[in-house]
């Protein structure tokens, strides 16, 4: 269903782009501004998801990242030559918790 309204104004800039947009798809005012702002929506929500996912992103590479260091620091620290089993290690548990509490925040 179609909705006329006349008190829609365009400011001249506005305007330029949705002339030079009809003229190049070769269809009406009224089709080719609809168009434009079903463009502009998609283009926001997608530009949203993008920005969703990046801050998603950055959140793993963050943990990857501490987790590389701590890993250095433990065999720095501790000149593990030897494996041993992590589930036993209390400091381990301790170091878990203090690191689930902070991404938890």
């Amino acid at each position: 269903m179609r909705k006329n309204y006349h008190c829609v104004k365009l400011t001249d800039e506005v305007e330029s782009i949705v002339k030079e947009y009809i003229a190049d798809k070769n269809i009406g005012i009224s089709e080719g501004i609809n168009n434009l702002i079903l463009e502009g929506i998609r283009n926001n929500y997608d530009s949203n998801q993008i920005v969703s996912m990046t801050d998603g992103i950055k959140k793993v590479l963050s943990r990857t990242y501490y987790l590389k260091v701590l890993m250095e620091q433990l065999y720095s620290d501790f000149n593990i030559d030897e494996p041993s089993n992590p589930k036993n290690n209390i400091g381990l548990k301790k170091v878990q918790d203090r690191v689930k509490k902070s991404y938890d925040e």
